[in-house]
């Protein structure tokens, strides 16, 4: 049986230590263990395994303990207290985190125990002196990084052996393919959600920036004496090939598995031996295929910054540790934003100086040293965040503006043209069927543009706010004096309406001379314009006034159409590919191993329980109220060809309102949910791990591609209705509705994501624009309709200026929603 001394029992690794010795307790007993100050935790693994020495660094906690540790086991508690631990045991697993691991391996190597590795900073800071300590000391190095496993299965557990390149690989993270500016906005949950991996929040966010496998790179350095230019790090996004090592022969041997770190942790107390880890039988014809893609350099300058700490040598990896680990912590504490990390650690790398590496001491100060710069520069950059100032400069960049600027204004174009085309919709059914029509106008408040037509005396304008627009109908609205007797008579002259465009007026000159001749002035007349011709609105039949004022949405309605048609038929229609990673199977953290299950990575679903899917609001509903254990058919895509697969229910599929995708994912295995913690077992925070959703296309027939538009255009279209029952239903919030200046914003990030994004919300907003209004809610089309159908009924108009105060009410409060929502949006 071998004997363990644990270092970190309660950070990540040390509880899948914990896992592998309960699933082997006749191989394996644990001798020892230390926590950092996880004080609850640590004694209930104490009197699971009742080491024969426990011990941990936080002495208050320690304190609050001892009485409760059980007979047989001793106890100490205290820095000095938790390194007499690797004196125990066959051998020493320094699973603690940091740099404080590095005292724990230069102990082993003093005490003569082998040393199972599960801490990068003994050789990312200390390689140099590591090394040196091992000769002559007879004793073995194991390493427990899945992917420094992997490289030593590959070599046969050798050192050194020949080989041409070593290749590291990487998962790539949750941010692979995120664009610069998309980086900047990530948040420390989002970023704790690896999609592979279950680890501790430190070494998540590392692995998110890449500098987790800039650290592999180094440690690689020391492991093998490899020079980085044999080093060659590569994404594989399934981490389902922990790394590879390609041979003098041009032979690659890889080393596979499901990912999970109790592999290369029981390897490395069984080594030679290899026993049942529990770890599932690769399925090759699940996984269909591999991926292997490009580091995204540029985009994670972490990585890089690795390197060049290694090349600089002497102190300066561990200089790079300690800033990191300072950065990393003001990022989860929301100090400074994500790719802030960087920032910071290449700061304090600059202004380190150069001491040798030769010595505990030299390291410890050089740490210390690192801190103090990366907090330095967190404050600066907290101060900067609070003016703005930072912001700025990390935004405003010439080409950034730009495109910022472009795509406001066009979504404020689009918006503007939605608009025109509606009040176009009135005004050519108006012109049609006869209406007198006085003006024609885009936008609110005063007019930046306005011309009369000579030949019909219309007044077109665009005016200064560009909220909205009309179609001005003589008689449309009460006039004060209207009663029911004079209603349809001509009481307000054309002369009169127009004034302000046909006044008369003194020409400056003619005054002067007039004055200086004691005549009377010249008087100039502006041009003179025909009075528009047609019926005034009130005095059309009801049937009249419904056509025109319908006409408006059912403009909108054919333009999105026709968006939707050129959009299926030029780039195809949107619809939806999973992304689905291997959750680590591990009960006891109340995992959803599905990998191999249902849906698959790549998978592009058609169908939901044989209905097409169009949103993921099809999906929703689709799925409500199925059971946990309940197969639903999906028809999907996988590998270009169209097949059915029962997927079973991973729990009850309760969908709370229209936006609850998360529903969806953990119904169907996507995605699951945990608690995560730190290294020390206290920082608690639940997280979304797993996948999710992609926006691809597909390509269809003629005849289906206009099906298909249709259908699409009534399923955006319900969405205003069903969000406006969503909202009295008290389902969703207010603040999830959105106002113009929300719909311009989001169009306009739209239009920055690419063609197809920027026509699917002109879509969205043309169909969604005919469907509001069209509802019978004052001031809008739809309740003008229905004013004008209880008159066609009654055979008698509803009093007209009763009317005109529901519409003018109606309108405050359409603005003062609008204004609200808005609002909410911003704030």
């Amino acid at each position: 049986m071998k004997k363990i001394a644990l270092i970190g029992a309660t950070g990540s690794i040390g509880r899948q230590v914990c896992a592998v010795v309960r699933r082997h307790p006749d191989k394996f007993k644990i001798e020892s263990m230390v926590a950092n100050d996880s004080g609850e935790e640590f004694l209930a693994l104490v009197r699971e395994f009742k080491p024969a020495y426990a011990a941990l660094r936080n002495t208050d906690v320690g304190k609050k303990i001892a009485g409760l540790v059980p007979d047989g086991v001793r106890f100490a508690c205290g820095e000095q207290a938790a390194e007499e631990a690797v004196f125990y045991g066959d051998v020493v697993f320094v699973a603690a985190s940091g740099f404080a691991g590095l005292k724990y391996s230069l102990k082993t190597i003093e005490a003569g125990k082998d040393l199972a590795l599960a801490n990068k900073e003994t050789l990312v800071c200390g390689g140099e002196l590591v090394k040196s300590k091992m000769e002559g000391a007879g004793i073995r190095l194991l390493p427990v990084d899945s992917e420094h496993s992997a490289l030593w299965q590959a070599l046969n557990f050798r050192k050194d052996a020949p080989f041409r390149r070593l290749i590291l690989t990487a998962s790539g993270g949750p941010f692979y393919g995120y664009t610069k500016e998309r980086l900047i906005a990530v948040t420390p949950q989002a970023a704790l959600c690896h999609p592979t991996w279950k680890m501790g929040a430190k070494i998540t966010i590392d692995s998110a920036t890449l500098l987790n496998k800039g650290f592999e790179v180094i440690e690689a350095k020391w492991l093998y004496d490899a020079p980085l230019d044999k080093i060659h790090t590569v994404v594989q996004p399934e981490s389902i090939v922990h790394s590879m090592v390609e041979f003098e022969d041009g032979c690659v041997m890889a080393q596979m598995s499901y990912p999970t770190m109790e592999l290369p942790i029981q390897l490395a107390l069984t080594y030679p031996e290899r026993l049942n880890c529990g770890v599932k039988s690769l399925d090759f014809e699940a996984l269909g295929s591999l991926r292997f893609l490009p580091l995204e350099r540029k985009k994670f300058p972490c990585y890089d910054l690795a390197l060049t700490s290694v090349e600089l040598g002497d102190n300066y990896p561990c200089a790079l540790n300690g800033a990191g680990e300072v950065a990393v912590r003001a990022f989860l504490d929301g100090k400074i934003s994500f790719t802030d990390i960087a920032c910071a650690m290449e700061y304090a790398l600059e202004k380190t100086e150069r001491l040798q590496a030769s010595s505990y001491a030299a390291l410890a100060e050089t740490d210390a040293r690192a801190r103090e710069l990366a907090k330095a520069w967190v404050a600066r950059a907290e101060y900067a965040a609070l003016l703005k100032e930072r912001r700025m400069l990390n935004l405003l960049t010439f080409v950034d503006v730009m495109k910022s600027i472009g795509g406001g204004v066009l979504a404020i174009v689009l918006f503007l043209v939605m608009i025109m085309i509606h009040e176009f919709g009135h005004y050519v059914a108006g012109k049609a069927l006869g209406f007198k029509i006085m003006e024609f106008s885009i936008g609110f408040g005063p007019a930046i543009f306005q011309k009369r037509s000579k030949k019909t005396g219309e007044l077109f304008a665009v005016r200064a706010i560009p909220l909205g627009g009309y179609c001005a109908f003589d008689g449309e609205d009460y006039v004060e004096g209207e009663d029911a007797e004079t209603q349809g008579k001509e009481e307000t002259p054309f002369e009169e309406l127009a004034k302000h465009e046909e006044e008369i007026y003194v020409s400056a000159e003619a005054e002067k001379g007039a004055k200086e001749t004691n005549e009377a002035p010249m008087v100039e007349v502006k041009e003179e314009y025909p009075e528009p011709k047609g019926a005034r609105f009130n005095d059309q039949p009801p049937w009249k006034r419904i056509i025109v004022l319908v006409a408006g949405a059912t403009m909108n309605y054919l333009l999105a159409l026709l968006i939707i048609v050129t959009m299926f038929a030029a780039l195809g229609r949107p619809v939806y590919r999973v992304e689905k990673v291997a959750p680590e199977a591990d009960a006891s953290q109340g995992a959803v191993d599905t990998y191999n299950e249902g849906l698959q990575t790549g998978d592009v679903v058609l169908k939901v329980d044989g209905k097409t899917v169009y949103l993921v609001n099809d999906w929703l509903d689709a799925l409500n109220g199925k059971k946990q254990g309940e197969l639903v058919p999906f028809t999907v895509l996988r590998e270009g060809k169209e097949q059915v697969v029962d997927v079973a229910m991973v729990e009850d599929a309760v969908v709370k309102n229209m936006s609850d995708n998360s529903a969806l994912f953990f119904a169907t295995g996507i995605a699951y949910r945990e608690n995560v913690t730190d290294e020390n077992g206290e920082t608690k925070m639940q997280v979304t791990r797993g996948g999710g959703l992609s926006s691809v296309t597909v390509r269809e027939g003629f005849f289906q591609t206009i099906g298909r538009s249709f259908a699409y255009s009534f399923k955006i279209g319900g969405i205003v209705l069903r969000s406006i029952g969503e909202l009295l239903t008290g389902k969703i919030g207010i603040d999830a509705m959105g106002g113009p200046i929300t719909t311009i914003k989001v169009t306009a990030e739209a239009a920055s994501n690419g063609v197809l994004s920027f026509m699917n919300i002109a879509a969205l907003i043309g169909v969604n624009l005919a469907v509001f209004n069209l509802l019978p809610v004052p001031a809008l089309d739809g309740c003008k309709v229905i004013f004008c159908l209880i008159e066609w009924i009654r055979k008698k108009p509803v009093n007209r200026k009763v009317e005109t105060i529901i519409h003018f009410i109606g309108i405050i409060f359409l603005f003062g929603f609008a204004i609200l929502v808005d609002l909410l949006q911003l704030f």
